[in-house]
């Protein structure tokens, strides 16, 4: 609609018309501008909470890390350096590695010899390296009787010996030996009723 003055008798009218018609196109501009800032600012307020958490996170990690750190070192005068990530807890020091994973999802420790078995239905929810030793713990919904008849036969087709097997109620394990190292495969308790297998890998220096 054009607002222009007219001569008539019905300018006084037109004239209001015409001011209602832009205040209300003022008021719909404002109100516009209104929603787009308040989504802006809630934007904003939601990435600023989302970095203030993010920094509360990190903060606690660090002093868990430093509690950590104080308490090992205390216990085993020992300097270790302690990283805490999601779900993963690695501990370092001179003498080797020790990494913890809540859900599974671990990774070989460097170096792990190539010729022992990794059970493949399984999670590495532990693993631990010191000097030539390697220690892992697995966890699988297998049963241990099935892991260890796997173990056998894959042990034994990389040249491994058995050298033992322990039957004994409430334990199951497994030893194989070869050259100078030695590979013991150990059932251990899990609370959530899944089989964990505790495999550990003694080098010629051990």
């Amino acid at each position: 609609m054009n607002c222009r003055r007219e001569s008539s008798s019905h300018s006084h009218v037109g004239e209001n018309a015409c001011t209602k018609v832009m205040l209300t196109r003022q008021a719909l501009f404002i109100l516009v501008c209104s929603a787009l800032l308040a989504a802006s600012c809630g934007q904003k307020v939601k990435e600023t909470a989302a970095e203030a958490k993010e920094k509360i996170t990190e903060a606690k990690q660090k002093a868990t890390e430093k509690m950590l750190e104080s308490l090992i070192e205390r216990k085993t005068g020992e300097k270790v350096k302690v990283d805490v990530s999601k779900g993963r807890i690695n501990i370092s020091g001179e003498k080797g590695e020790v990494t913890f994973t809540r859900d599974g999802g671990g990774e070989l420790p460097e170096g792990f010899p190539e010729d022992v078995h990794i059970y493949k239905d399984a999670t590495i929810v532990m693993s631990a390296t010191h000097l030539t030793t390697f220690s892992l713990v697995l966890r699988t919904k297998d049963s241990f009787d099935k892991v260890a008849n796997t173990y056998r036969k894959e042990m034994t087709s990389q040249g491994w010996e058995e050298n033992a097997v322990d039957n004994t109620t409430g334990t199951s394990m497994l030893q194989y030996i070869k050259d100078k190292r030695s590979v013991t495969v150990r059932r251990v308790d899990d609370k959530e009723k899944k089989t964990q297998v505790l495999l550990v890998v003694r080098g010629e220096d051990e």
